[in-house]
């Protein structure tokens, strides 16, 4: 999506490819609708929020390196990597649900409103990770001697290895 208008997810949506972001406003969504990217999604710009609750559903990696993320951001599953790579993306609200195995958390300002990971996946922090709201490990986690910050509530269903500090 580039420009500077506003595009809004109003029903399901199917994206074969990689999703990329580089300007405007993209909403997901008016409405409970799913867009499922068959690719990455690459935040390189603009803004990403939502105004209900909505899905964004990544088979491939996040890759964050500018899109700005300061309010409620939409529920994104990704079967991938996550790799931060900006300070704009500080979400105040929605879900980061890791579904991969041998998936990566890394780069720089990782900060989440709630993170979790699905059972079934196994996800590596290899940079420190802020979570201002609940971290929920119904998977394997792994910190390998990051720094990782829970706001609310830490709920281990999984296993949490590594050396983390909490």
């Amino acid at each position: 999506k580039t420009g500077t208008t506003s595009t809004q997810l109003r029903g399901a949506a199917l994206v074969t490819g990689n999703l990329r972001l580089t300007s405007g406003t993209f909403t997901v969504s008016v409405g409970t609708h799913t867009m499922a990217v068959g690719g990455d999604l690459l935040l390189d710009g603009g803004s990403l929020n939502t105004s209900s609750v909505g899905t964004l559903e990544v088979a491939g990696d996040v890759v964050h390196t500018g899109t700005t993320v300061s309010s409620g951001m939409p529920t994104i599953r990704f079967g991938g990597d996550w790799t931060g790579n900006g300070s704009t993306f500080a979400p105040t609200g929605g879900l980061a649900v890791s579904t991969g195995t041998g998936a990566t958390l890394s780069g720089a300002a990782l900060r989440f409103a709630t993170l979790q990971i699905a059972a079934g996946a196994s996800t590596t922090a290899s940079s420190d990770l802020t979570v201002t709201q609940d971290l929920v490990v119904d998977g394997a986690m792994s910190a390998n001697g990051t720094s990782t910050s829970v706001g609310v509530d830490l709920t281990v269903n999984g296993s949490l290895g590594g050396a983390a500090n909490l």
